[in-house]
């Protein structure tokens, strides 16, 4: 925060109304003296001269708003401060100081709000007079001063913001975590699984419903054909600190949304190992605190598109994944959406609060 963004509230608009009072009255003064001098030296007696005392004043004044586009822009020298003839010039004061007026197109003046330029300010007409007026939004799109900065985007303009992707917020996180086991491998082609998970769901096959290699199962219950038997192998794993060999079922995941992945079951896994294989189905409730469509929920499954209907545009998103950070941990960290940008495909990472 730079020096004039401290305490500069309402001292700086009762200041500001101060020097405008000022300019106002010295404007004033200075036309009333300039009439009465007019005034003075217009009376002519009779004569062959028929021009007025005084006239040529007049007439030069007459010429140069003949000479000036009052709609151009003129520098003044001295300064390089860009005005015209109908255009005032803001001043501001910094912490109620009324007899030093700020102009914040001033080349030696620092920026108030680093690191927005204070020509951005004026630019774009933006009250730059509080100490949060970088966090302020001037047109109420849900995107900040700041933020409308680093887009480029017109603050003043609440159709015109940066993308909506940046303001994505994550409201929850709906977090399913399972484990499916080989309970018994008799052979390469009789196979006996178990699923369990954190929302009570178990499921076991029976004696008499082994699976072969190809099989899809369960045949019934809330995981009906959900998974596919692929093969049987062995492989080392790490336990305890030593490295021993282990069977696993290789088996594809065919639910809707998770492309097919395909992972290692475990043949009955001790317990204290249970959690390296635990797999997760997630499903993050979103909210886009802009473009007025704060409060309205989206709700998406991992490896989903969703899209978003803002001023009449249609966005399209992807859930690429919940990000549930390193086992045996299993608590959600952040949701990867990814998104198109000029036509580049991006991701961003949205923390979880």
């Amino acid at each position: 925060m730079s020096w004039m963004s401290q305490n500069y509230h309402k001292a700086a608009l009762g200041g500001g109304v101060v020097v405008l009072a000022a300019v106002g009255y010295l404007s004033w003064s200075k036309g009333a003296a300039m009439q009465a001098e007019f005034e003075s030296n217009s009376s002519g007696g009779k004569g062959d001269n028929t021009a007025v005392t005084g006239g040529e004043r007049a007439e030069i004044l007459v010429k140069s708003l003949g000479d000036l586009n009052p709609l151009n822009a003129k520098p003044i020298p001295e300064s390089g401060r860009i005005v015209n003839l109908f255009t005032s010039v803001d001043l501001f004061v910094a912490n109620g100081d009324v007899e030093n007026p700020i102009d914040l197109l001033d080349a030696d003046l620092g920026d108030v709000h680093s690191p927005i330029p204070n020509s951005w300010w004026v630019k774009n007409d933006v009250d730059p007079s509080f100490s949060d007026s970088p966090q302020r939004d001037q047109d109420g799109d849900g995107f900040s001063n700041l933020e409308e900065f680093e887009a480029e985007t017109d603050p003043a303009d609440p159709k015109n913001y940066p993308l909506l992707v940046h303001k994505l917020v994550v409201k929850n996180v709906d977090s399913t975590y399972w484990l499916l086991e080989l309970n018994s491998s008799l052979g390469d082609n009789n196979f006996q699984f178990r699923y369990n998970d954190s929302k009570k769901v178990s499921l076991r096959m029976s004696a008499t419903s082994n699976v072969k290699i190809g099989d899809v199962f369960f045949k019934d219950g809330p995981k009906k054909e959900r998974f596919k038997v692929i093969e049987k192998i062995e492989k080392e794993v790490e336990e305890r600190g030593k490295k021993v060999k282990r069977t696993f079922a290789v088996v594809e995941d065919l639910k809707s949304n998770k492309g097919n992945v395909q992972f290692h079951a475990p043949l009955r896994p001790k317990t204290e190992v249970k959690k390296n294989f635990y797999r997760f189905d997630n499903t993050v409730t979103f909210i886009l605190n802009a473009a007025g469509q704060e409060g309205k929920e989206i709700v998406v499954e991992e490896n989903t598109s969703f899209k978003v209907t803002a001023d009449g545009k249609t966005l399209e998103y992807k859930l690429l994944e919940v990000d549930m950070g390193e086992r045996p941990f299993i608590k959600p960290l952040a949701a990867i959406v990814e998104y198109d940008d000029g036509g580049e495909k991006k991701t961003r990472r949205i923390e979880l609060k």
